[in-house]
């Protein structure tokens, strides 16, 4: 689960597991490098305010979606029984 309690770095390789994205197509989609994207990971720098806002909104949405996904097995499971 992403927790958006944690650093941004953790974040970010959170939202890429989830939607198995490249650290290159993370950065096309909040409109960043690719090196800007490694250096957040790695904890070497951390993103501006308004790029920041656009993570947190990724993961939030990773969230929904990994509680929807969620919903819908419990739902499928409750049919086997």
């Amino acid at each position: 689960m992403i927790n958006m309690e944690h650093d941004i770095s953790k974040t970010i390789i959170g939202i890429r597991q989830f939607k198995g994205w490249s650290q290159e197509r993370l950065a096309q989609e909040i409109g960043v490098s690719f090196s800007t994207i490694n250096s957040w990971e790695r904890g070497r720098r951390k993103p501006q305010p308004f790029l920041e806002r656009a993570i947190m909104k990724l993961a939030k949405q990773c969230t929904k979606l990994r509680e929807l996904s969620r919903q819908c097995s419990d739902n499928c499971h409750k049919g086997d029984a």
